[in-house]
């Protein structure tokens, strides 16, 4: 499965790439089911329940370039990728690829919703998390 989204961003991309690639940030937003998360440098784990498909853990890490956040987790209901990339001044690309085939067809419309719900709301919550941080 693989979901992309180009969301417009009013940020400039220093402070927004230091807030997108802390994990207990992005995570909990691109999955929403997640219930408890670590962050531990540039690891993170954690757990969460889809519903219908159950309880799950997960482990990542993220690697942070200078136009690129990349994300690689793993999770006991399958394992992806969530890349963050600089598409042009003010917009940015959500591009995320998930490996397991039988929850893929309910995870799609889980995330192809909650990537919609990011649109509208993403850049507000990054000038919350702004003002929270001092950046």
């Amino acid at each position: 499965m693989e979901l992309e989204k180009e969301i417009k961003v009013n940020h400039e991309i220093t402070s927004l790439f230091k807030i997108l690639s802390d994990p207990c940030f992005i995570i909990p937003k691109i999955f929403p089911s997640i219930k408890h998360i670590e962050c531990k440098g540039d690891e993170f784990k954690g757990n969460g329940n889809l519903s219908i498909l159950g309880e799950y853990d997960f482990r990542g890490r993220v690697y942070v370039g200078d136009s690129r956040i990349k994300y690689i987790y793993n999770t006991t209901k399958g394992n992806g990728t969530l890349e963050i990339e600089k598409v042009n001044v003010g917009i940015i690309k959500l591009k995320l690829e998930h490996d397991n085939g039988l929850s893929s067809y309910f995870i799609r419309f889980l995330f192809s919703s909650n990537l919609r719900k990011m649109e509208k709301e993403l850049d507000e919550e990054i000038r919350i998390e702004r003002i929270r941080r001092k950046i």
